[in-house]
């Protein structure tokens, strides 16, 4: 018995000493090139595009919220509100590329044309949440990158009033707008609250607003006034005449 033991055993070492050790030889590299990836999931991929969009990179933003929906250049807001969550990072990335970056299924159009389609969709959005604060100031960032200034006013000085406004890119929208029509003091402001929101302070340097020494000094004026607050309504007729429309 012992014999026969011993005789099954020598012949299983020499049938392993003769096995061939590479796995690719068993078909071990065909198989690891075919081990399957699963896609990340649509929840997973936009919320992973509101980080980078919220961190500046909307390229990023945008390919993620793609890799979600294939469909958002020709999307419109509906019952679906995971879309609806993509469809507004795509158009902020849009807004926030200056018009260079381009929504899959998008045909040829030039960065104005671009920034038309997000302030359109931001439109959209707006109109299925009237009362929502955070896309009313989306809103008004798409429109001001759009060229629609006195619109875009109306939304963003209305926040900047109640304290609303959410966003480093809305006060940098709002201190442009506020400098162009010749509301210095008010455009300070606006810059100071982009830079003490914003991560990046080149963000606050796309207002074209004052400078800081300039801010530094409205606000030692506003200081000196004491209790002075900005009007809470917006008269188009004050500014229809430097703001395009």
């Amino acid at each position: 018995m012992k014999k026969a033991l011993f005789a099954v055993a020598a012949a299983a070492a020499v049938l392993s000493a003769g096995a061939p050790r590479d796995a690719a030889a068993c078909g071990g590299a065909l198989w690891e090139e075919r081990v399957f990836v699963p896609k990340p999931s649509p929840p997973k991929l936009v919320a992973q595009a509101e980080k980078d969009l919220e961190g500046g990179n909307p390229r990023k933003a945008l390919a993620n919220a793609s890799s979600a929906y294939g469909d958002l250049a020709k999307a419109e807001p509906g019952a679906d509100n995971l879309k609806n969550r993509a469809l507004r990072i795509s158009a902020l990335a849009v807004v926030r590329s200056k018009g260079e970056l381009k929504v899959a299924g998008q045909k040829e159009a030039t960065p104005q044309e671009r920034l038309a389609w997000a302030a359109k969709k931001l439109e959209a959005l707006s109109a299925k949440a009237p009362d929502n604060p955070t896309v009313e100031g989306d809103l008004g960032e798409g429109l001001a990158a759009a060229g629609r200034d006195l619109d875009a006013y109306g939304h963003l000085a209305k926040l900047a009033d109640k304290d609303l406004l959410g966003t480093a890119e809305g006060y940098s929208a709002l201190s442009r707008l506020q400098f162009a029509a010749g509301l210095t003091s008010k455009s300070a402001k606006s810059l100071a609250r982009c830079e003490a929101m914003a991560s990046d302070r080149a963000v606050c340097g796309l207002a074209k607003a004052p400078e800081k020494k300039v801010a530094e000094k409205a606000k030692a004026e506003d200081a000196k006034k004491g209790t002075a607050k900005p009007g809470t309504k917006f008269d188009p007729a004050v500014f229809a005449g430097d703001l395009k429309i």
